[in-house]
């Protein structure tokens, strides 16, 4: 799965450019809990990532995406895995 981020703005509303984003994803092999940190990169305007469901059981993903710019994260969702 292709997952791209856009712009990130900061608490007073701010245009900011991180200089490092993290996807992670927590998903389950076989019922059991797993979770992938993936390092996204910079192109253009937009930081990319790609996470491979291999193996995954179907079902919700959640994802989160935080930056070097603060502890919380910075976007967060759900994706259904159904076709891994």
């Amino acid at each position: 799965a292709q997952f791209i981020a856009g712009n990130f703005v900061s608490s007073l509303g701010v245009a900011v450019t991180p200089s490092s984003v993290v996807l992670t994803i927590v998903y389950n092999i076989s019922g059991v809990a797993q979770s992938s940190s993936i390092g996204m990169t910079l192109s253009g305007s937009f930081w990319t990532g790609t996470w491979s469901s291999a193996g995954v059981d179907l079902g919700d993903a959640t994802w989160t995406i935080a930056t070097d710019l603060g502890p919380n994260p910075a976007m967060a969702g759900t994706i259904r895995v159904i076709d891994p």
